[in-house]
């Protein structure tokens, strides 16, 4: 009777250990996929920004660039912050890119955001190059 006793111990005690180990692979697979599916929906949702802001920021450049054609700068303040509109909106998105990207559209939305406000205080002239 010892020996079925000793055996059904050390059956239990077998099943028990790989079912143990079968959920700790199984949660680390499962901690694993989540990590990729979160990254590539990460990367999805920084393309489709880039997407809808992009053309934003290039029809800000052909504002100025009409406004410094036709040397009228009293509706640039506002084109260009229609433009610009978005930006606190994507921005969170951007910051998950890469630094340089990041750095380069933080840079862009700056500077054309100072062009802009010192148009309007009328402390930067725009002038062609």
């Amino acid at each position: 009777m010892d020996a079925l006793v000793v055996g059904t111990i050390a059956s239990a005690l077998t099943t028990g250990v790989f079912t143990l180990g079968g959920v700790i692979v199984g949660g680390l697979l499962n901690s694993l996929v989540s990590l990729r599916l979160e990254r590539r929906s990460d990367r999805r949702a920084a393309r489709k920004a880039l997407r809808l802001f992009g053309p934003q920021l290039t029809d800000a450049m052909w504002a100025i660039d009409r406004a410094i054609q036709a040397k009228e700068w009293g509706k640039l303040p506002e084109a260009v912050e229609g433009r610009l509109a978005q930006w606190d909106e994507y921005a969170p998105v951007f910051a998950e890119n890469q630094w340089e990207e990041w750095r380069r559209f933080l840079e862009t939305v700056t500077e054309l955001r100072y062009l802009v406000g010192a148009q309007q205080s009328r402390d930067v002239e725009i002038r062609p190059r």
